[in-house]
């Protein structure tokens, strides 16, 4: 006599079990490339909050000393420039009182910011330099 299939024996095939295992690997591949790409966004922001707070500094020291000034001449002045983790700042330029160029760069990041003070601050991502401020004296760097 044969046996007859019960109705509580029964459970997940193995073909249901690889449909489900391929839907989660698909959902992973699309998932992890935009996770990475709001990493090199935070990681630029950073850059950026760093690069409006040198610039700040700047503007603070041209009101004391009348004119701009290197990196060395703001921490020698007691401002305390502070630089988050692998973020490079450089004074790349600076021309007495007249303007100064900065730029910023993230160890995790492609990208380099540049910050000009005669051509309206935070220039566009893709800036290859400062429109405006393109002589002067070369500054120094500061990493995080």
């Amino acid at each position: 006599m044969r046996t007859e299939r019960r109705q509580e024996d029964s459970g997940f095939t193995l073909i249901e079990l690889l449909v489900v295992i391929i839907i989660i690997g698909i959902l992973a591949a699309i998932a992890i490339p935009v996770f990475l790409a709001q990493r090199i966004k935070g990681y630029d922001t950073a850059a950026k909050s760093d690069l409006r707070n040198l610039a700040e500094f700047e503007e603070g020291y041209l009101v004391n000393s009348t004119r701009y000034a290197t990196m060395a001449d703001i921490v020698a002045a007691g401002d305390g420039v502070r630089v988050s983790p692998t973020v490079t700042l450089t004074v790349v330029l600076y021309s007495g009182a007249s303007g100064y160029c900065l730029s910023a760069q993230h160890n995790g990041s492609p990208n380099v910011w540049y910050y000009d003070s005669l051509s309206g601050g935070l220039q566009p991502k893709g800036s290859t330099g400062c429109p405006v401020v393109t002589s002067g004296t070369a500054g120094d760097t500061v990493t995080g």
